[in-house]
């Protein structure tokens, strides 16, 4: 009897076994890219980073008014560490697809696709949305001075009794 069982239960575990020895080249395999795609992303993340701090970007952005926007936004301003980290993520993320494939995970790497393809899309809408609170800011300061120079200026003429002066003063003022 338990010779019958003892068959199918080796053949089985001989299954297992020989899959096993199968991945081991491949889990082996994907964990170097995983590792390669770490050290690489890091290193680029550090040269970017390294490269826009030369560049003094922050300092142009400074004189831009952009370090105010984002500090009112809680944040702040290095743009070599942001633009550095991006560019690790996106090296790790194409390593990361590497490794999948190896692994034959399609699924994952489709996925990966997906989010590889969404980073730009990212850094656009993050530098419209920068740009769009730059004009803010200055659309800001024409409208404030624009409405201090009419209260100005309806203070100073000369007050008359007929409906249209009135008016105008009562827009104003509001």
């Amino acid at each position: 009897m338990f010779n019958t069982l003892r068959e199918p239960f080796m053949a089985s575990l001989q299954t297992v076994v020989s899959g096993v020895e199968l991945m081991i080249p491949a889990i082996i395999g994907a964990l170097v890219f995983i590792i390669l795609g770490w050290i690489f992303g890091a290193a680029a993340g550090r040269v970017v980073a390294h490269l826009i701090g030369v560049l003094k970007l922050d300092d142009l952005l400074a004189k831009a008014g952009v370090t105010e926007v984002i500090a009112k936004a809680g944040y702040r301003l290095n743009t070599g560490a942001f633009i550095g980290w991006l560019v690790k993520a996106f090296i790790v993320v194409i390593f990361l697809m590497a490794a999948f494939d190896v692994l034959g995970l399609k699924e994952v790497n489709v996925f990966l696709h997906t989010v590889l393809a969404y980073i730009p899309q990212v850094v656009v809408a993050a530098f419209i949305l920068l740009i769009a609170s730059i004009v803010a800011d200055i659309v800001s300061d024409i409208v404030a001075g624009a409405t201090s120079a009419a209260v100005l200026v309806a203070r100073m003429q000369p007050r008359t009794s007929s409906k249209r002066s009135v008016m105008r003063w009562r827009m104003v003022e509001k």
